[in-house]
């Protein structure tokens, strides 16, 4: 599944996690299931890039870019 997103998608968290479910949608999830995994997902890189920041690194985000594509590709 590729999901394509440009910077205008994310004004906002509330509007990134709705370009993300619109996207997942898009790609043959139910509604509910992709506002679900749209949420995890905006989190999760949220949360990366917050430990990114406090800890100088990359590493988190290329953890959460594994992650993140791991629980797509199992639905």
């Amino acid at each position: 599944m590729v999901i394509r997103l440009d910077e205008s998608s994310f004004g906002c968290e509330q509007d990134g996690v709705g370009a993300v479910a619109a996207a997942l949608t898009a790609a043959g999830m139910t509604s509910e299931a992709a506002a679900d995994q749209a949420q995890l997902l905006v989190a999760l890189l949220e949360g990366a890039l917050v430990l990114c920041r406090a800890g100088g690194s990359i590493d988190p985000c290329e953890r959460a870019a594994r992650a993140a594509l791991s629980t797509v590709s199992d639905e």
